[in-house]
């Protein structure tokens, strides 16, 4: 199969490639296709963000909507609080209910990394914006997939959670958002082999997206909670790789590194995080309120209470 992107009025191309698929003989060349699939369409999206003046584009909201969700995975304020006003102009032209999702899915992000949303011009709920979105859309997959992501962290139902991940993703198989979101609902509820294969699917379906780091993060929950603490490792190094400011990973090295023994590799995590939240340290991570809801489930925290 041979794809190509091209202007239809000057039949300049933009993006060309061809892919070999085999016959349709199970789940592995079901992965292949999807994996295609998801290549062609971030193509396609990335040429109109990119080559939006030469293709003459007025600033849909489709566009807005789409540099917003890029932004949410940049995760420091000045990228949250730009992704939140994409997304509110996006509604104000088209108002859709999946804009409310992410919207709900930023604020969780700005809690996550920075524990506030203070920074945002808009104060709105977070529940509120994420059920809204599913009583107006209750078949959209990313949807269901934010609300089932806010359901667990706000201290929800981990059952309905799990109904919720599991409808996003076979309303869209090509999610890698909401494949993650579904293996750390997996990991909620003591499924730890699902969970990996979800995080697993998560990060072929993200390739090289915004949301790589992101998809790599619930790689390295998932291998932690099966005592797989080198590939946790080599996960959170992947997404510090890619977003250093990302401070989800480094909270987990933190564990991490003190559960292997390497002190100098710890040392080193901690004073990443020191610059990042002056007021950071180990005891940190036993605090009920602090963003590390999932470490509390593995055998993992039980290194920093020592």
């Amino acid at each position: 199969m041979t794809v190509t992107i091209s202007h239809p009025a000057s039949g300049r191309v933009f993006w060309n490639r061809s892919f070999h698929i085999v016959a349709w003989n199970g789940p592995s060349d079901h992965d292949r296709l999807h994996r295609v699939a998801a290549r062609i369409v971030e193509a396609a999206l990335s040429v109109l963000r990119q080559r939006r003046d030469e293709l003459r584009l007025r600033n849909c909201a489709a566009l807005s909507a789409y540099h917003g969700r890029s932004l949410i995975f940049g995760f420091d304020k000045t990228s949250l609080a730009e992704a939140d006003h994409h997304l509110r102009f996006a509604w104000n032209h088209e108002p859709r209910p999946q804009y409310l999702a992410w919207r709900a899915f930023l604020r969780n992000m700005a809690n996550f990394q920075h524990r506030t949303c203070d920074f945002l011009d808009d104060p709105i709920d977070i529940e509120t914006l994420a059920q809204e979105a599913i009583r107006q859309a209750p078949g959209s997959a990313i949807t269901l997939g934010v609300g089932a992501h806010i359901e667990y962290l706000s201290g929800g139902s981990h059952r309905s959670s799990l109904q919720l991940a599991r409808r996003a993703v076979d309303y869209d198989p090509l999610n890698a958002v909401n494949f993650a979101i579904l293996s750390n609902t997996e990991l909620a509820l003591g499924h730890r082999e699902e969970s990996r294969r979800s995080a697993l699917k998560a990060l072929a379906l993200a390739g090289a997206g915004d949301h790589r780091a992101f998809a790599e993060f619930f790689g390295c929950m998932s291998a932690a909670a099966l005592g797989d603490y080198q590939a946790a490792i080599d996960h959170a190094e992947a997404a510090l790789v890619l977003r250093p400011a990302f401070r989800a990973p480094l909270r987990y090295l933190v564990a991490l590194y003190k559960c292997v023994g390497t002190s100098a590799d710890r040392e080193r995590v901690l004073a990443r995080m020191r610059r990042l939240e002056p007021d950071f340290h180990e005891g940190r991570l036993l605090e009920g309120d602090y963003p590390v809801t999932t470490m509390r489930r593995m055998r993992l925290i039980d290194m920093i209470a020592r």
